[in-house]
Formats: C-alpha cells, structure tokens, sequence
C-alpha cells in the first residue's frame, strides 16, 4: 500500500495511523495516489479518503485494522478549482480596491474581507470588528450623514443603500469610500442583517476636487479678463453662457442661460446688422 501512497503524503498517513493505535477509535485521513502507469490520466495523482478502526483484543492489545477508502478525486479537483477562483477573485477585488462585509444587527459585528480590512488599513486577515470598531475610523464629519440617511432607508424599508464617506487610518490618511448595501428584514419589518461592498474612491474624489477647483480658477480669469465662451442651441434659440460672458455684458452674477433675443438686446444698434449676418453666414456654412 505504501508504495503507492504519494510521496509527500506519507507522513500524514503514518501518523493517523499511530494516532489510531495509541488511542483507538477510529480515523479519517486524506492522501494521493502516485499515478499507475496503465492510467489514462497520467500526471495525475489520484486522492482517497480512508476511515479506520482498530480491532483490539481482551487485553486491548490492536489485533486487526479495518478500514474502508473512497475516491475523493472529484471532489479534491472541485475544492481546487474554487480555491483558485477564490484567489482570482480576491486579486482582482484588491487591484480594484473593492471590498466586502456582512454586518448582523444581533452581534453588531462586521464580518470584513481582506481587502476591506486594507482599505480601512487595518492587518489584511482581520476577520471582523465591532459597529463601534467601524465609527471610530470614519471621519466624524461624516458619521452624522450616515446616521440620518441609514435611518430614514430603515424606515422606509428600503432594500439597498448607497453611501459615500470618508475613513481615517490608523497613520491618518483619509480615504473615499463609496458604499453599496443590500438590507435584509427580518418577519417584524426590522432591519436583520446587511450585505454590501466598499469601493476606494478616493482618486475619483481627487480627480472631481481638481477639475472643481480647476473650473473656479479659469471662472476668475475670465471674470478679470473679461473672456466669455457661450453654447447657443439653434432650435431653441437658447444660449448657455459662462460668467466671464454675463460679466462682459452686464449680465447679473449667476446667469447661466438666456434667450438670444436678450443678448443681441446688448448689442449696439450699429454693429446689430453685421452680427446677425455673422451668425447667417456661420450657420450656412455649417450646413454645407
């Protein structure tokens, strides 16, 4: 038998064995098979479970070992396949930076993956933390909106929730996070357990804060510049100014769209014929 026990298994095997004849009972152990020759599926070790008893004598000396072996194959290969897709799908939450929890209303605990336990910069292999765990690292300018808005989802009754708030790590850097839950109530209508997934949104949030801030500068420059851009749609004869735009004209601060038959209002009555034939012409040429 042993000579066709997979190398690197016999020691598991030798020892279940011992165990069995030290403290009787039985055992269950799994092992390979080093693959026969006249196996179609050369390369490929087979694994077995064997579960044994010891049969003792009077004196409780071990007289005899009956066992019986199953073929596992299958099974081994299937755990395999899903322990790799497991590990595929955890590299690929963590290239994204998407984690997932569970939370139960009864333990108030978290059950969190390990890439939502890196984004909130806690060890990788936490397995879950208390609710109050969880407030302490998001930001306390936050934790106010996502008391009220949790608050009024449950009294609704609603069945998913989409929240986004800031964390603090432990080193104090601040990060995004964007949260999506499934709500799940329990017979009472009362809220029994959550499901849902993080999403680090920290460099989308930069990104927005950048092109916000890039806008406000560019509308200062054209307000002291006095540079207007505008939209005009021709259907509707409606045209989308900028400030710069309502300021160059004396529009009042805020304006943001108005009729065409306002601006050319603003015209000077002697520039009116040339600006109207400006706009025939550019339209025509649009067109051709």
């Amino acid at each position: 038998m042993r000579s066709h026990v997979h190398p690197e298994d016999l020691s598991k095997l030798d020892a279940a064995f011992a165990a069995l004849r030290r403290a009787g009972g039985s055992c269950r152990t799994e092992y390979r098979l080093t693959p026969r020759p006249d196996d179609e599926r050369v390369g490929r070790a087979r694994w077995v479970a064997i579960k044994g008893a010891v049969v003792r004598g009077r004196n409780g000396r071990p007289l005899q070992l009956l066992g019986v072996t199953q073929d596992i194959t299958g099974r081994k290969q299937a755990e395999q396949a899903l322990a790799e897709r497991n590990a595929q799908f955890e590299l690929g939450r963590k290239v994204a930076q998407v984690g997932s929890f569970t939370y139960d209303y009864a333990t108030r605990t978290l059950q969190l993956s390990p890439t939502l336990a890196a984004i909130y910069g806690l060890p990788e292999h936490t397995p879950e933390i208390s609710r109050e765990e969880w407030q302490a690292r998001v930001h306390p300018d936050d934790l106010p909106h996502i008391d009220v808005v949790s608050r009024q989802a449950l009294a609704n009754q609603q069945g998913e929730l989409v929240l986004e708030f800031r964390i603090v790590r432990p080193d104090g850097a601040v990060r995004w996070t964007e949260s999506r839950i499934l709500i799940s109530y329990g017979d009472a209508g009362r809220a029994v357990h959550l499901t849902g997934a993080n999403i680090d949104i920290t460099e989308r949030k930069q990104m927005a804060q950048a092109l916000s801030e890039r806008n406000i500068q560019l509308s200062l420059a054209a307000k002291a510049g006095l540079v207007g851009t505008f939209a005009y749609d021709t259907d509707t004869e409606i045209m989308q100014i900028s400030e710069g735009y309502a300021v160059l004209h004396g529009f009042p601060e805020g304006t943001t769209e108005m009729a065409r038959s306002k601006c050319l209002a603003r015209v000077h009555s002697d520039d009116i014929g040339r600006v109207v034939q400006f706009r025939s012409d550019a339209l025509r040429e649009a067109a051709a």
